[in-house]
């Protein structure tokens, strides 16, 4: 942790030594969701199974999201598959969205992410997580957030298992997506070297 936040400091100096535009972490991954779902937990009696619906039909898709952790801002879309040339499309879509940020992704090096081929836009810097170390990552428990969503929900089409996503993605706040990700070596990282005054 130590090192990660040492690291995060010393990116986040270098890119503002670099750039003249106001600077974004974002914290990025991918899920995948389909339609075979998790019962979660069931209350009975004690010796009675509990008894659910449970769809075993085989679609899902793949959600890309960015989570910026100081402002709660977040950013997702829609995927069929998890693969270097979706991930390029998600980073050509962030920085259209955040055209006048540089932006600082800091995200696994899954195979997706370091295809050499993938073109990076001007204003977008990836900066690598650790190997398997998911618990640095924000993005991560949000994902178990929305997974918390999803329990004992039955969907029989992915038409409505995304609309279901849409509406609770809809009702979450800035304040909750900060709260769900910002992490204290984030937030420690971010006031020294932005010279931030955050509570």
């Amino acid at each position: 942790m130590k090192s990660l936040k040492k690291t995060l400091k010393e990116k986040i100096f270098e890119v503002k030594e670099e750039s003249k535009n106001k600077i974004r972490v974002w914290f990025q991954d991918e899920a995948k969701f389909g339609l075979i779902t998790d019962l979660g937990k069931r209350l009975t009696t004690i010796g009675v199974k509990p008894i659910g619906e449970k769809v075993f039909k085989r679609e899902w898709y793949w959600l890309y999201g960015a989570v910026e952790p100081l402002s709660g801002e977040t950013f997702y879309f829609e995927y069929n598959k998890l693969d270097g040339i979706c991930f390029e499309d998600f980073l050509k879509k962030l920085s259209k969205q955040y055209p006048s940020s540089t932006n600082l992704v800091v995200l696994d090096s899954c195979g997706g992410h370091i295809n050499q081929e993938i073109e990076i836009p001007k204003n977008v810097i990836l900066e690598f997580l650790p190997p398997c170390s998911p618990e640095l990552n924000p993005q991560e428990r949000v994902w178990e957030e929305f997974r918390k969503w999803l329990k004992g929900k039955i969907f029989y089409t992915l038409k409505d298992l995304r609309k279901f996503l849409k509406q609770e993605l809809n009702k979450m706040t800035k304040i909750q997506y900060q709260s769900l990700s910002f992490f204290p070596y984030i937030k420690e990282a971010l006031q020294e070297i932005l010279n931030l005054k955050i509570c």
